[in-house]
């Protein structure tokens, strides 16, 4: 999945800021209830002071059962 982030300060005549954020996401177990995702964030303007962030999560629908069940 790609995301295109912006952002703005809310103060008249800001720029707006833009970011792309390449990521894949994978079930770690049968049920599927949970699964990990990773991506890098990389910004596309004014990118002076602005780095390149790697970013990961772990998503638990805790509704399809419990953390450890279904593996």
């Amino acid at each position: 999945m790609i995301e295109l982030l912006a952002a703005r300060e809310l103060v008249s005549g800001e720029k707006i800021i833009y970011d792309i954020l390449p990521q894949i996401q994978v079930t770690l177990n049968r049920r599927r209830n949970v699964r990990f995702n990773f991506g890098i964030r990389l910004p596309l303007n004014e990118t002076e002071g602005r780095s390149t962030t790697v970013m990961a999560y772990i998503l638990w629908d805790w509704f399809d059962g419990g953390f450890f069940e279904g593996w």
